[in-house]
């Protein structure tokens, strides 16, 4: 049975709770890390937010703690009214969201672009979330530091789109075969210099590959894309006497 305390309730009737799809999953890191104080304490100290028909708006790892531990569960419901993004907002505000965590949320709302981005998370795991939005949308170059911003700012809020999306897959399949000659290969700083270097006019891939099986010994792990542009660059023109590549002034 319920019993009011303030503008709090508490129970151990765990029916009344539903996880929303929309939420970020469950991370099991998360409940490690809360786990022990919600047991010294007996329950939430914090109130979970529900709205009027049990939906949990913020506080589902409260929740899933004290129905594991069979602990009471204090929590506030809140009016109607309650949106998707407030229930962004709530949670962020809590806690940070992750990339992965928005990805859910919006491909659990049927947005095809978030759904496709999660496959490739899973797909390409040595790649960050960060440097995979960037290929997908068509934002991965060396000039970026404001279009990042503008891509987060948008990503957060449901407008990430994927452009030319077999470009990406074809880029993803050549750095790949550069995994087998050099292991920076899935820094961000190399791929941005990469996707430079790819984006020239005259490159070819099949002469690439040919000079970074002689020349990979002379890469390091540069820490801007500016510098490992220069450096691909030389790779690509070794013992090149014709048809060189030229950076742009």
């Amino acid at each position: 049975m319920d019993k009011k305390i303030s503008e709090v309730r508490s129970t151990t009737d765990y029916s009344i709770f539903r996880f929303d799809k929309v939420n970020r999953p469950i991370e099991k890191a998360r409940l490690a890390v809360i786990r022990p104080s919600m047991l010294r304490t007996r329950g939430n100290l914090q109130s979970v937010i529900i709205d009027p028909k049990g939906n949990i708006l913020e506080g589902q790892h409260r929740v899933t703690v004290c129905m594991e531990e069979e602990l009471p569960v204090k929590y506030e419901v809140r009016k109607e009214g309650y949106t998707n993004e407030d229930l962004i907002d709530l949670n962020t505000t809590q806690n940070r969201w992750s990339i992965t965590d928005f990805a859910h949320h919006y491909s659990m709302r049927g947005n095809p672009n978030y759904t496709k981005l999660l496959k490739y998370v899973e797909e390409y795991p040595q790649l960050s979330s960060g440097v995979l939005i960037n290929l997908l949308s068509g934002t991965i170059r060396m000039d970026s530091s404001t279009a990042t911003v503008r891509v987060k700012s948008s990503y957060s809020k449901g407008g990430f789109t994927i452009v030319d999306e077999p470009q990406v897959k074809r880029t993803l399949k050549r750095l790949l075969e550069i995994r087998e000659f050099y292991k920076g290969w899935n820094r961000r700083a190399f791929i941005h210099g990469f996707h430079e270097l790819s984006g020239h006019t005259d490159f070819d891939w099949d002469h690439f590959l040919s000079r970074l099986q002689i020349r990979h010994i002379s890469l390091f792990d540069y820490p801007k894309g500016e510098d490992f542009l220069k450096a691909l660059v030389e790779v690509y023109n070794y013992n090149k006497r014709t048809n060189k590549l030229v950076l742009a002034a």
